[in-house]
């Protein structure tokens, strides 16, 4: 925007696994206690630790060019795929990662009350962010409602755990608008809106929200 301040500018792995398999990259990394990180695999699927903590290492030198000449600029990132796997190093303070549970929760219920062992690896990881890292951190949203399914139910108490775990922000990912052929509000408006205010203030009962909402229209 003309005028505007640059805030931040974003940096992110893409909708893949792919990865940089060339012997600088394989090289065993090594962390600051003294130990060495080797790689496992040359794929990302199997071996997300390594590949998590190469790519946070290379944002690291990105953050620290960054803050020499614009102190005030922060990189954001996604916590995404394979690097959503909490890294084994210490992350630039400019660095603002927006965990990504994807793939994937069950939408059905919260982050940290998962009840599959698949579900429960996305747990783990929230924690383990917000515990071993001293930084903001955001949040990247999955909450598909496609018809009537009550997400905001589940999107309210991981806004709110978030937010006790000192998230600075949040957004989310659904289905597009209206189109000429599709209508999804009269089905879908509910919980859109409902999300909506869960961002603003997480504290608030989903449910009654959700009675506000149909009271109002």
């Amino acid at each position: 925007v003309p005028g505007k301040q640059l805030e931040f500018i974003i940096c992110r792995v893409g909708d893949n696994w792919e990865v940089c398999s060339c012997p600088q990259c394989m090289k065993p990394i090594e962390l600051a206690d003294g130990r060495q990180l080797a790689s496992k695999s040359t794929n990302s699927i199997t071996d997300r630790l390594f590949f998590s903590t190469r790519n946070y290492m290379m944002l690291n030198r990105l953050a620290e060019d960054l803050v020499k000449d614009n102190p005030e600029l922060e990189l954001h990132t996604h916590a995404y795929i394979f690097a959503a796997e909490p890294p084994r190093v210490k992350i630039h303070p400019a660095i603002v990662p927006h965990f990504a549970a994807y793939p994937t929760k069950d939408e059905r219920y919260p982050i940290l009350e998962q009840k599959t062992e698949r579900g429960a690896v996305w747990g783990r990881r929230m924690r383990q962010w917000s515990d071993e890292q001293d930084l903001k951190f955001g949040f990247f949203g999955y909450y598909y409602i496609d018809g009537f399914n009550a997400v905001a139910d589940t999107a309210g108490p991981d806004y709110k755990a978030l937010a006790e775990m000192g998230g600075i922000h949040v957004h989310n990912e659904g289905h597009p608008g209206d189109t000429d052929k599709l209508s999804r509000w009269d089905v879908e408006g509910i919980e859109k809106w409902i999300i909506a205010k869960l961002q603003w203030d997480p504290n608030q009962d989903p449910a009654e929200l959700r009675d506000e909402y149909i009271k109002r229209t």
